[in-house]
């Protein structure tokens, strides 16, 4: 688990070799997890509750980053989403490919996440109508043939 972590703080997340909703599935089963062991701990061993405590500590810190995350790894981000960003963050050299948790704060990130999210959103919004409208065309290519 704390190998993990340190691969999910430092590794660049559009380089990674996983996706938002694993990373993000993984977490949550940790802090789940370390929540029930320090309670059994806590009844069971109470001198051993405190690693268990600091382990979930760990685990919530890292669980503050995950709406950013989820931003920064939106397949819907396009270059001109990207230019946005850098433009809000004041950060006009921010390389998309070399972002790390570990340096969103170095980066500007954190500090301008509702920024981020809007741009985000809209990037999503405007993913979503370009894929229904290549069904749409796709079926209406299929009904011309009938």
């Amino acid at each position: 688990m704390i190998s993990s972590l340190r691969d999910f703080r430092g590794s660049p997340l559009l380089q990674a070799n996983y996706d938002y909703e694993s990373m993000e599935g993984q977490v949550i089963g940790w802090y789940q997890s370390f929540v029930k062991l320090q309670k059994k701990l806590m009844e069971d061993h109470p001198e051993a509750s405190d690693a268990a405590g600091e382990l979930k500590k760990t685990v919530e810190e890292f669980r503050k980053n995950l709406p950013l995350i989820k931003c920064v790894m939106s397949e819907a981000l396009v270059a001109d989403d990207w230019a946005d960003i850098k433009d809000k963050i004041g950060n006009e050299n921010l390389d998309p490919n070399a972002i790390t948790v570990d340096k969103f704060e170095s980066d500007k990130l954190a500090a301008h996440y509702p920024e981020i999210e809007e741009i985000t959103s809209r990037a999503e919004k405007r993913f979503q109508l370009s894929k229904k409208l290549k069904a749409m065309r796709e079926e209406m290519r299929e009904f011309k043939l009938k």
